[in-house]
């Protein structure tokens, strides 16, 4: 799961890089040709800069969750077998206790 979230967001990441060449590029064409359109492309550049960034805290923030969730199912199964253990010990009082009482009985 670690791997294909990992994957996911590498993926988006480069989708990010290749949207911003392409950015840069048109904006340089239109500056080249336009001088009064290049702020349109620069909002689009900081849009896509502002995107990276947030992509990069949300990534961040996943691997946190990540690292919270392993922590909580170790904790859980570390509970669980605990519970398993003090099952079988009660299990086996309550036989004795079976034994001995049948035992007693004419």
């Amino acid at each position: 799961m670690t791997q294909l979230v990992t994957l996911q967001f590498g993926k988006a990441e480069a989708d990010l890089d290749a949207l911003s060449c392409k950015v840069d590029y048109e904006y340089k064409a239109l500056t080249e040709g336009h001088h009064t359109s290049a702020q349109v492309p620069s909002r689009v550049v900081g849009s896509v800069q502002g995107l990276r960034k947030d992509l990069e805290q949300l990534a961040s923030e996943v691997e946190e969750i990540q690292k919270q969730q392993q922590e909580a199912m170790s904790t859980v199964g570390t509970q669980l077998k605990t519970l398993c253990s003090q099952f079988d010990d009660l299990s086996g009082i309550v036989g004795q206790h079976q034994q001995q009482g049948g035992e007693a009985a004419p």
